[in-house]
């Protein structure tokens, strides 16, 4: 339920928020060796956030109200 409400809030602030030229944007990070993703999980945080950090500064306009995988793949919502 928590994933789906911050899809809802991303799509809301996209639609409230593109006026003025914000890009709003939601990533998956994948499954992360945190508290959440327990100790099996298939990355650790470093590989995860290299990354996304790496897809954030490809972002552009078209990308505006999407979803994506931490590879900027788009996932639907």
């Amino acid at each position: 339920m928590s994933k789906s409400a911050l899809n809802s809030f991303s799509r809301q602030c996209f639609m409230e928020l593109s006026k003025y030229h914000i890009l709003v944007v939601s990533f998956c990070p994948g499954w992360v060796r945190t508290d959440m993703g327990g100790e099996n999980a298939d990355l650790d945080v470093n590989e995860s956030t290299r990354t996304l950090s790496a897809n954030i500064l490809r972002l552009d306009s078209r990308n505006n109200g999407l979803y994506f995988d931490r590879f900027l793949h788009p996932i639907p919502n």
